[in-house]
């Protein structure tokens, strides 16, 4: 999916071109967006896997059999995986270590160790995908973590490898560097107040979901600046045990504040 980048795409990639590889590009000025990218992208594939992979990574050369002969012949309806990380300085790889076993993700494990980005080599059928619906476009970062939840609020079962399933490149150039890392704790705050919003049963019933959405939501409403906002998000924290301890997260934020 080619969302209007300056060197089309197809220009890169026109070796490559074949009946099972083509570019779908998006000419809307200055690119739509992620999330609306990889839902055309979505639209416009016929295959019953889906898998996502970001333009400044690469995918391991059996990750796709992986998933095909392990996850998939097994029952999973989604999955991703460790990444390696690439070290610019060294050449050499840092392999995340998520604490997961190989499998199927539990309910019960840590929300923030099951929740991943689209870039952990992320797949899903397209059943799956039918099933919870499009990628959320309104929210202008996060949308991973909203995708998160959803597919966690659901009977789909989810599948990690702790074995790679691909590399992420480090930037040397700061403004090719990850989107995410640029954000405005502005965005982000807002962000995590919609996804707490949407999935409100999620955070009632999952402790380990709410601690992870609320404490975020606090964290860069602080960071913007937004004190009321931080307030409101540790008021309907739904968990009194969560909110207890989020507020001392939050009175500990405002106290080191007031040394700087």
């Amino acid at each position: 999916m080619d969302d209007a980048s300056d060197i089309p795409a197809g220009q890169v990639l026109k070796d490559a071109l074949c009946e099972r590889i083509r570019v779908v590009r998006n000419d809307v000025p200055a690119g739509g967006g992620g999330s609306p990218a990889r839902n055309r992208g979505i639209e416009q594939s016929t295959g019953d896997v889906l898998f996502f992979l970001d333009d400044d990574d690469e995918v391991l050369p059996d990750y796709y059999d992986r998933i095909l002969t392990s996850a998939i012949a097994d029952g999973a309806d989604f999955g991703f995986a460790a990444r390696k990380y690439a070290k610019a300085d060294s050449g050499t790889c840092r392999i995340e270590d998520r604490g997961l076993p190989h499998g199927f993700v539990s309910a019960r494990t840590d929300f923030a160790r099951r929740t991943f980005p689209f870039s952990a080599g992320f797949w899903m059928k397209r059943d799956a995908y039918k099933a919870v619906g499009a990628i959320c476009e309104r929210l202008a970062t996060n949308s991973d973590t909203e995708y998160c939840c959803r597919l966690y609020a659901s009977e789909l079962r989810g599948w990690f490898s702790p074995e790679p399933g691909v590399v992420v490149y480090p930037h040397n150039n700061d403004e090719m560097k990850n989107v995410t890392s640029r954000t405005k704790s502005a965005d982000r705050a807002t962000a995590f107040r919609l996804i707490a919003e949407t999935h409100r049963e999620l955070m009632a019933h999952d402790a380990g979901a709410s601690e992870f959405i609320y404490a975020r939501w606090i964290k860069h409403a602080l960071r913007a600046g937004w004190g009321v906002e931080a307030r409101n998000a540790l008021s309907k924290t739904p968990q009194k045990r969560t909110r207890l301890k989020l507020a001392a997260f939050y009175l500990g934020y405002r106290v080191s504040e007031s040394f700087r």
